[in-house]
């Protein structure tokens, strides 16, 4: 990882902890629910997945400044940022989604 990811990382932790939110993941260890039964096959390590934490349209819009409300607004209007809708119903941002739509919206004199 080269110097301004690292940078980009730790900006983008920061941010949600001073916020916060809880930027540590799960780790097989600690979590609550029980296992699941062993596939036949090799298990998946997650660990080799690139995950991106997902967020609550809650989550985002402290992450971003602004009002659970205006974040539907901007889903009904189909404007940024994406956003993922489960078949429930339920509402995901990517975190890297949000931290880009910071980016683009930030003007530089």
């Amino acid at each position: 990882m080269n110097e301004a990811n690292a940078r980009h990382r730790a900006d983008a932790a920061n941010h949600l902890r001073q916020r916060g939110i809880n930027t540590r993941r799960v780790s097989p260890q600690n979590a609550t629910s029980a296992p699941a039964a062993a596939p036949a096959e090799e298990p998946l390590q997650l660990r080799e997945i690139p995950m991106d934490r997902m967020l609550t349209t809650k989550q985002a819009a402290m992450i971003l400044g602004v009002s659970v409300e205006t974040l539907k607004k901007w889903r009904q209007k189909g404007t940024e940022p994406q956003f993922l809708r489960y078949p429930d119903g339920a509402v995901r941002y990517r975190l890297s989604v949000i931290m880009r739509f910071l980016e683009t919206c930030t003007v530089e004199p």
